[in-house]
């Protein structure tokens, strides 16, 4: 269940969604999480009526996707933006969304970015597909896409070599000479479509924070920017 403002919760139901049943340890996070919210009745009859939440964003990222509330949610709203409506940015290596997300000023470990990735495989809105696989070759920081044949011709060559008696290093070396780098391959990510709705809400946090972040933009920016902008919104 997702927690929204406006909406009135039974004291289980708050309970299921925040993680803690004491009426204390439910007052305590929804303070800590910046939500303003009134209560009628008590004990198990206790209601809670979500007033205002301070970024429904970062809610949904602690409540439907286990993120610990003292995460640098800045980050996460960013690689989610990118991952989430950039279809060639989730294809890519971790290593290429690391250099990404760096030159955005957002700068993300291979690790962080990976943990970024498996909540929403753990929450089930992406999953991955053994037969649906993305091929290429690296080395340092060039790619070049390729294809399964060339792929397992690849690595059926460097076997070969292997087995000739050529050393690991000799044998590594010959494909990135003949085919710009070692062949590798990326299982693709794809949305659960039972879980589009939840995807799709997620989608729509991300853009009203982003959104709000543009309009902090345009009241510190110069008339001639924020006249172009009324022009492209008309």
């Amino acid at each position: 269940m997702i927690l929204n403002v406006k909406t009135s919760y039974s004291k289980n139901e708050i309970a299921d969604i925040l993680g803690t049943t004491s009426t204390q340890g439910i007052s305590r996070k929804l303070e800590r999480y910046g939500i303003t919210y009134s209560t009628c009745g008590r004990g198990s009859n206790m209601e809670y009526y979500i007033e205002k939440m301070e970024n429904p964003f970062k809610i949904f990222c602690i409540t439907e996707l286990g993120f610990d509330a003292q995460t640098d949610f800045e980050k996460v709203l960013f690689f989610y933006h990118y991952f989430l409506n950039d279809d060639s940015f989730s294809s890519k290596s971790a290593m290429e969304k690391e250099e990404i997300m760096r030159a955005e000023n957002h700068p993300l470990s291979r690790q962080t970015i990976g943990r970024y990735e498996t909540k929403l495989f753990q929450a089930g809105l992406f999953y991955r597909d053994n037969s649906e696989c993305i091929y290429y070759f690296a080395y340092k920081k060039h790619r070049t896409d390729s294809d399964k044949e060339t792929f397992t011709k690849a690595w059926r060559e460097y076997y070969s070599k292997r087995k000739e008696g050529w050393d690991w290093f000799d044998s590594i070396m010959d494909m990135v000479i003949e085919y710009g780098g070692v062949a590798r391959k990326q299982q693709v990510m794809i949305e659960n479509a039972i879980y589009a709705d939840k995807i799709e809400e997620l989608n729509t946090l991300i853009d009203i924070q982003l959104a709000a972040r543009i309009e902090l933009g345009l009241s510190q920016t110069t008339d001639t920017v924020k006249n172009t902008i009324k022009v492209l919104s008309a």
